[in-house]
């Protein structure tokens, strides 16, 4: 089993790596893959700022801050070092602790060493670990905005370990309680005292560090792995040449036929009454195990009673390798790392390195080159904040942001910017994510959006800013795969920051707002004009395409034709739920929307499209449109009167707008949406035409309303022509009850929807309820033979 193996084998909930260098190119085409394809979401890697500056040239990885987070960390003596795996389920939690970096090397290119522990047989390491992200959260010796990502990755990692208990034979060391090596003599103190060291590092620096290490222990030598395929180059001394300590070049027998480079790191000390094996990111080095140096952390397997270690033969010293010689440029000018989170239009962040105080410009990094946003000023503090607009839209669409901070004096920092919603997304939406924003791109396949359809038919409420939907659902059982033993595979926070995708006090409400946000961008994209699905697919050429490729062509395109057969019919029955009474109100214009989409994109017929545009005119209730859309639906509605003589298709139209609360002026409402509905366009002359018949035409309610009024007033002069024709059997009663007081008392009022007397409750006949639905005019006759007049809505 690999680390790949694991993190595809579940859907994790929640992800962390710690790193030093970092490859995002690698990340994503490997681990992050792996990652999606077994349903996982919310990965986080913390990463020295070294390796985040590495990793912003890398044009290939475009998914930082948004398909997954990165925040930098800038330790103030040293660096960020230690290489760990958290995975997170909903009942199982994994840890993995290494030598390897998020590279293609630290991976399987190089020769690493890495740990896998389980709650089953690890609970005290998992305590270890706990305590380190919650000292990394809270440390003063380092600087990053990952504070409460750190406290609930703590938190995963106690409660993994709840009611469970070991021997505290496997322990994490770790550098924010001190230096590794004098944890390392320490335990070998409660083994009687150590007898013997082996080791096997990468880099050794000038030899002090293994001799400290050797004092610590009581011992006059130490014996150093030379590994068959050297050392993976750095910085540091590939042997310890200047030890005061005896070394003894050895070679281990299970690590003698290995070509690859040596990055792992393992200390073997032999005691008294047993044995401590050491293993994980701290190399022979000064910097590595002594306090306040690097942050670090290994694996030590306490090993009791056992006095036997590792087989090995003698060797001969290595070739010396010369360290890489370290950048020296000067670090006033040296580019430095900012972190940066974008919250709906306000970019908010830091720079970590180097300091930069005061007016600076900030830029864009894009694939045109840098685009600049305007001038900011940075506290003593370096942070900042600039209004973006439309750069979140922007990143759905377009991948990875880069800014740049360009101070007056030459100084620069650059670093990735995190999306503020993108956790809160990634949560409701999980697996559903990579089809929303294909989406919202405009790359959808007739799959994905029967995918998304289905989707918010199971609720709705998915189109609105509700919290809770959608989170947990349906956990597997846990993953029980795990190994108790080291296997060979192919420094901290600060507290004025706040994680870039947290939700605390105040993060439920940001990340509400993002999911707002969010779903605004993708139902905005419906009404972007769009070419229909190709359902014919069809890319032979004539007489050069073989009987085979025919064959295949027309698989082809029987399986197009099924696939929009099968998006819309998910499509049809999300706008029918969408029009229930109890979600018209809030989801009836979405509905308006998705008909706009079906009948581009699914290449619909305009019959087809114009009858559900006449079944949405219908059920729209007012206030359902705000005042921006308004001309967006009243200049579609306006296809539904099919020529400037269609009488009923006008009153209709005009009855809807008016029931919107649409001003029915001189002008005809224009839209770029009309064209969706339907792409053969009538000319102008004929839509104002038709607009004209609608501002000619007059509904039934006013028609009642006109009436009403007189009958109030006491006009006698009231032309009832369009009511006469409106209600011709109750017209003559109507007619007196204008003229006669004591007709007025055969006249009642009733709402929209009555069905019964007002007066006596006894139901109207069923053809007169229809009648009043359609004229707004009945006829008590079961009880008083009243005339029923709608008197407004209340």
């Amino acid at each position: 089993m690999s680390q790949l193996d694991l993190i595809r084998s579940h859907p994790w909930r929640r992800v962390a790596f710690t790193t030093y260098a970092l490859s995002l190119a690698f990340f994503e085409a490997v681990i992050l893959d792996a990652l999606v394809r077994g349903n996982g979401r919310n990965a986080l890697i913390l990463a020295d700022i070294d390796g985040v500056r590495a990793s912003l040239g890398e044009q290939g990885a475009r998914g930082a801050g948004r398909d997954y987070e990165i925040e930098p960390v800038a330790a103030a003596a040293g660096i960020f070092h230690p290489k760990l795996t958290v995975l997170t389920g909903a009942d199982d939690c994994h840890l993995m602790v290494g030598s390897g970096n998020l590279t293609f090397g630290g991976w399987g290119g190089n020769f690493e060493v890495v740990e896998h522990l389980h709650p089953d047989f690890a609970a005290t390491a998992f305590g270890d670990a706990s305590d380190f992200f919650e000292l990394l959260a809270a440390s003063h010796v380092a600087r990053h905005g990952a504070a409460d990502q750190c406290h609930d990755i703590a938190a995963d990692l106690r409660k993994s370990v709840r009611g469970r208990s070991d021997r505290g034979d496997i322990r994490i060391l770790h550098s924010l309680r001190g230096g590794i090596a004098r944890q390392m003599a320490d335990l070998a103190g409660e083994l009687g005292g150590a007898t013997s060291l082996l080791v096997a590092s990468p880099y050794w620096d000038n030899g002090k560090a293994i001799s400290d290490l050797a004092t610590l222990l009581g011992l006059d030598r130490v014996q150093a792995h030379v590994h068959p395929g050297g050392s993976a180059r750095g910085t540091a001394a590939s042997w310890p040449l200047g030890a005061t300590t005896r070394i003894e070049p050895v070679c281990l027998d299970f690590a003698d036929k290995d070509a690859r480079p040596l990055h792992g790191k393992l200390f073997e000390v032999l005691c008294k009454r047993g044995r401590l094996l050491v293993s994980g990111s701290a190399n022979a080095t000064t910097s590595a195990l002594s306090a306040g140096m690097n942050i670090e952390a290994s694996v030590v397997r306490i090993q009791r009673e056992r006095l036997s270690g590792w087989a090995f033969s003698k060797a001969d010293p290595p070739e010396i390798l010369e360290p890489l010689e370290e950048d020296e440029t000067d670090e006033a000018v040296r580019r430095g790392v900012l972190r940066a989170v974008l919250e709906g239009d306000r970019i908010s962040g830091q720079v970590l390195a180097p300091q930069i105080t005061g007016i600076a410009t900030a830029l864009q990094i894009t694939s045109r080159g840098p685009e600049v946003l305007g001038e900011l000023h940075l506290d003593d503090a370096g942070t900042f904040s600039i209004d973006a607009p439309g750069l979140e839209l922007a990143a759905w669409n377009s991948g990875r942001l880069v800014l740049r901070i360009e101070a007056a004096d030459g100084r620069i920092a650059e670093g990735f910017i995190s999306i503020a919603a993108a956790g809160i997304i990634s949560r409701r939406a999980g697996a559903m994510v990579p089809r929303l924003l294909s989406l919202l791109a405009g790359t959808e396949t007739p799959t994905d959006v029967a995918a998304i359809m289905d989707w918010i038919h199971e609720a709705p409420g998915r189109l609105s800013d509700a919290p809770g939907f959608g989170e947990g659902a349906g956990n597997p059982a846990p993953s029980k795969v795990f190994s108790d033993a080291v296997f060979d595979v192919s420094a901290f926070g600060a507290r004025d920051f706040k994680a870039s995708g947290s939700e605390g006090a105040s993060g439920a409400a940001v990340g509400q707002g993002g999911w707002r946000r969010f779903i605004d961008q993708l139902l905005a994209s419906l009404s972007r004009s769009r070419p229909a699905f190709d359902a014919a697919d069809d890319d032979t050429e004539g007489d050069e395409a073989d009987d085979g490729a025919r064959a295949v062509q027309r698989t082809r395109s029987g399986d197009m034709q099924r696939e929009i057969a099968r998006a819309q019919a998910s499509i049809e029955a999300l706008i029918g739920k969408l029009l229930e009474s109890e979600n018209a109100q809030r989801h009836g214009l979405n509905a308006f929307d998705l008909t706009a989409y079906m009948r581009q994109r699914l290449d619909l017929t305009s019959g087809q499209s114009l009858a559900w545009l006449d079944t949405i005119a219908g059920v729209l209730p007012p206030g359902s449109v705000p005042a921006e859309r308004m001309d967006d639906v009243a200049a579609a509605l306006l296809l539904l009167v099919r020529s400037p003589d269609d009488r009923s298709g006008a009153r209709r139209v005009r009855a809807t707008l008016m029931r919107l609360g649409r001003t029915i002026g001189s002008e005809p409402p224009v839209s770029e949406m009309t064209s969706l509905f339907d792409p053969e366009l009538p000319s102008r002359d004929e839509m104002t035409a038709r607009w004209e018949a609608v501002v000619g035409m007059r509904t039934p309610e006013e028609h009642v309303a006109g009436y009403l009024a007189a009958l109030n007033d006491g006009d006698q002069d009231f032309d009832g022509a369009a009511l006469r024709e409106l209600a011709p059997d109750e017209w003559p009663l109507l007619q007196k009850a204008l003229t006669s007081p004591k007709h007025r008392g055969n006249i009642l009022t009733g709402t929209r929807n009555a069905t019964s007397c007002p007066r006596h409750g006894s139901m109207l006949p069923v053809f007169e309820q229809q009648k009043y639905r359609t004229t707004l005019i009945g006829v008590t006759r079961n009880c008083c033979h009243k005339i029923l007049v709608f008197g407004g809505d209340r």
